[in-house]
């Protein structure tokens, strides 16, 4: 039997996938108050960043056509936002046309996922030396602190305060194995007193790897602490709202490929809870969503340009939003954190209309999805 090994850990851009499927817009970021950063995908290889106002209903550009970002984030200062495109992370000021690109040691590649500490700070996991593996990089491109295990997996990183909180993937007795660990901070990092960067391109390979090991402060692996140990259970895009409370996905290792006349197929998340009481951690199963495999397939004809990422649960307050195939369209629900109910939120009214996970704006709840016709002077569903 034929499977598709789930990748659920970069956006992967060597599955092959039709140019023409259906047309989604979809909201981001948050910018501010009113203003909202949406993904239009016309096709899978044609994206557009665009900035609307929920209080006027205008839209506009907010990037050239020939970027393709995903990992759209504010900056913490507001001062703009940054993505990654074609496997560099890029910065776009508000004040800035073009944006800047953050020039990275030739020993990384692949990054797959970002989140920013502060103004000058950007954590990252990319691979190194075949494995993934966490860094802390500067405004300019520097690599500052490195957390790297030969054999090991270290993804979905998350910054609360000192404590440092990611996925862990591992392979025991020939098993693959996934936990939560966190690595706390004892002391601020240090300045390095070498860039990383100078004259990478007349180093070799070997060299750049033994410069970055000797100017950039690695972290001590033994200081990692397993939070919670999910065995051979496959997880993903760990989320912390605070040190001691956070949610991670958890999904199947493979799936069966589609077949003609199955594309209704879908595939079953799981999302879990997990928090500290009384210095132990526990974890808590709270509801399973569905995503069609048409989203998820390399033949898929709803392949996203940001996989996954647009479906991915989100807590708006004390509900938990996200997206559940019904009969092969993807309504939103809200599990509520108080009383442990899932509710629908919307209602397709077509097998091919869909909803995406929503975000707030504001003191509103906006969604987008699928899209019909041509492209509206403001595109999102205002759902709370």
């Amino acid at each position: 039997m034929k499977h598709y090994f789930i990748y659920l850990y970069s956006i992967p851009f060597f599955l092959s996938a039709s140019l023409y499927g259906q047309e989604f817009i979809y909201p981001v970021a948050t910018f501010s108050a009113d203003t909202v950063a949406l993904m239009h995908q016309r096709t899978i290889k044609a994206i557009d960043l665009c900035v609307a106002n929920v209080t006027t209903k205008s839209m506009t550009s907010g990037l050239y056509s020939r970027f393709t970002p995903t990992h759209v984030a504010l900056l913490p200062d507001g001062s703009g936002f940054s993505f990654i495109d074609n496997g560099m992370i890029r910065i776009k000021f508000f004040h800035k046309r073009s944006p800047k690109t953050l020039e990275l040691t030739d020993s990384l590649y692949d990054i797959s996922s970002m989140i920013w500490d502060d103004q000058f700070n950007v954590y990252i996991s990319a691979k190194y030396r075949n494995n993934y593996a966490l860094f802390c990089i500067d405004s300019d491109g520097t690599s500052r602190w490195a957390l790297t295990s030969q054999g090991a997996d270290f993804l979905h990183q998350q910054k609360q305060g000192e404590n440092l909180f990611f996925i862990h993937r591992s392979t025991i007795n020939k098993e693959i194995n996934y936990a939560i660990s966190l690595f706390k901070f004892n002391n601020n990092l240090q300045e390095t007193t070498e860039n990383i960067n100078n004259n990478r391109f007349e180093l070799t390979q070997k060299e750049q790897i033994f410069q970055y090991e000797n100017y950039c402060q690695m972290g001590d692996v033994s200081q990692i602490k397993t939070v919670i140990d999910f065995g051979n259970q496959p997880i993903a895009f760990l989320a912390m709202e605070h040190s001691n409370s956070g949610f991670v996905v958890s999904h199947p290792a493979s799936i069966q490929l589609f077949k003609k006349g199955t594309d209704n197929k879908s595939v079953v998340f799981s999302y879990y809870h997990i928090s500290c009481h009384e210095h132990k951690w526990h974890k808590e199963k709270l509801f399973d969503f569905a995503i069609p495999l048409d989203f998820l397939a390399p033949e898929g004809k709803n392949k996203l340009h940001e996989y996954m990422f647009p479906l991915l649960p989100k807590k708006i307050d004390t509900f938990i939003y996200y997206s559940h195939s019904v009969d092969g369209a993807l309504n939103i629900f809200k599990y509520c954190l108080k009383t442990h109910q899932s509710f629908q939120v919307t209602y397709a009214t077509q097998k091919n209309e869909h909803f995406f996970c929503p975000i707030k704006v504001g003191s509103a709840v906006y969604c987008g999805g699928s899209m019909s016709g041509e492209l509206e002077t403001f595109s999102l569903k205002k759902i709370s």
